[in-house]
């Protein structure tokens, strides 16, 4: 272009220098309006004809093999750095495998980049400006879960804009989240919260050896987060203690998929919690004939616990009808007691009076 911004020359650059030849003494702006694949569009270069046939220049120059000046367009191949990072805190991971990959008109995805995420931002040389890629997360770090697709393009002038998240210094960021599992032990009556149960989560291994993971004691404000499990793997939700006047809950499995999403063989919340469902204990109580078993009405029945000390206190009492008499919420205790006279392994005596 000339002074007055005319184009006084255009070409498509090949594998020699492109030759100019009657251009007047003056000022002229060299400018590439399309860069090759791969390569951002160099910045405008201003050069000066002098009357005796000399340039002037600002940029890199060389000569021909007959001495003659040439002025030297340099392009820079595109650049673009990704970091797989922890959503929370932003530290690297390493272990991610990670893919750029090209769609074209008809939908078909090429891979034209995959690599495992070290401690560092990987660079990626070369790719084509203006086209729409996608940045994909294929194995997620241990406890991780994959991110989802975020997509980018790079202008002529190699900036990129992306779906996802960038850094101030221009880095993709692929950020995974922990796998996150909540956990409540409630009443299977009322689904109230229960505390002072005692719960574990174990992993298995391919031999069968159980590993515990996590425990805890449940409390009744909030549900127990579980952070950084492994995905694929099936877990085992296991009550070793209950609540006073609860039986120990059947175990349960759960896995979590590579989404964070969670299978649970238990009951699960709306709000995706899995539930420990504990039940008072039980027991039933009939006053019988001994010769002939029939029912009896108009007995006063109590049931008394006693400490250690032989304390006893009253913890039930009734009068007999023609059906057995149910109780609920009796403690549990961890070993047989060997006392009294009915349900001895609870250490609670029946008198009937």
């Amino acid at each position: 272009l000339d002074s007055e911004g005319k184009v006084v020359e255009e070409w498509t650059s090949g594998t020699e220098a492109h030759r100019i030849e009657g251009l007047k003494s003056g000022t002229y702006t060299l400018r590439e309006q399309v860069a090759p694949e791969g390569y951002t569009v160099t910045t405008d270069i201003k050069f000066t004809v002098n009357k005796d046939g000399t340039i002037e220049t600002g940029a890199g120059t060389t000569t021909d093999r007959f001495g003659n000046p040439v002025i030297l367009m340099a392009d820079a191949k595109t650049k673009v750095s990704v970091s797989k990072t922890d959503i929370a805190d932003g530290e690297e991971l390493e272990g991610a495998h990670i893919q750029i990959i090209e769609k074209d008109e008809e939908g078909n995805e090429t891979v034209v980049e995959a690599w495992t995420s070290e401690k560092e931002a990987h660079v990626i040389e070369g790719l084509k400006t203006g086209v729409e890629y996608i940045l994909r997360e294929t194995v997620a770090p241990e406890g991780y879960m994959i991110a989802t697709d975020t997509t980018f393009i790079i202008d002529e002038k190699g900036k990129v804009t992306s779906t996802g998240s960038v850094t101030e210094d221009g880095i993709l960021l692929v950020e995974d989240a922990k796998t996150r599992v909540s956990v409540s032990v409630v009443d299977i009556d009322d689904r109230e919260e229960l505390e002072s149960a005692h719960i574990q989560v174990i992993a298995k291994d391919e031999e069968g050896n159980e590993t515990v993971v996590e425990e805890w004691d449940s409390i009744t404000t909030e549900p127990h987060v579980i952070e950084g499990l492994k995905t694929g793997i099936e877990y085992t939700l296991r009550e070793t203690a209950a609540p006073e006047g609860y039986t120990v809950a059947t175990d349960t499995t759960f896995t979590i998929d590579e989404k964070g999403n969670v299978t649970f063989s238990g009951s699960v919340t709306e709000d995706g919690v899995l539930l420990v469902e504990d039940a008072k204990t039980s027991i039933s109580v009939s006053k019988t004939d001994i010769a002939d078993g029939e029912e009896l009405e108009g007995a006063t029945i109590r049931i008394i616990e006693k400490d250690e000390e032989g304390n006893e206190k009253v913890v039930e009492e009734w009068v007999s009808t023609k059906e057995a008499h149910r109780i609920k919420g009796l403690k549990a205790a961890a070993r047989d007691s060997g006392a009294g006279r009915l349900c001895c392994r609870y250490g609670y005596d029946v008198h009937d009076r």
